[in-house]
């Protein structure tokens, strides 16, 4: 895909003489090359505007509800998720006092948190180690 762009110094581009100000199509790959060395800027988009477009005048009560707060949006399936995940990696963190794997899914760590719970005991692994 071209890209339209304005010269901003004297150079050859595409087997012609640009001068400044002269615009030109140049690959994506190439523009951003010129743009990045200051040979070359993408012209500024022209603006347009259209009374019809406007946005209409609101009246006094129509305005007072478009300002009004709106209720937070309801939480998708997926913030549901990472929140029941952060609370049971906080819990696992209480029970055995260490920091869970993170690839841990749900119902990894409420077994890990029913089997530190039943043990009913932290150890850490130089517990583990024979006497020295």
């Amino acid at each position: 895909m071209k890209v339209d762009l304005i010269a901003t110094t004297a150079m050859r581009y595409g087997g012609r003489a640009l001068k400044p100000g002269e615009s030109f199509r140049a690959s994506r790959r190439d523009a951003r090359t010129l743009a990045a060395i200051g040979k070359a800027k993408e012209p500024e988009p022209a603006t347009v505007e259209n009374p019809a477009i406007a946005e209409p005048e609101l009246s006094e009560p129509e305005r007072q509800e478009a300002e009004a707060p709106r209720p937070a949006e309801p939480k998708n399936a997926e913030q549901e998720r990472v929140e029941r995940l952060e609370a049971l990696r906080s819990q696992y963190r209480a029970v055995t006092g260490e920091d869970p794997d993170l690839r841990w899914g749900i119902s990894r760590l409420e077994t890990a948190i029913a089997s530190a719970a039943s043990a009913n005991q932290t150890y850490s692994r130089r517990d583990l180690r024979p006497e020295d």
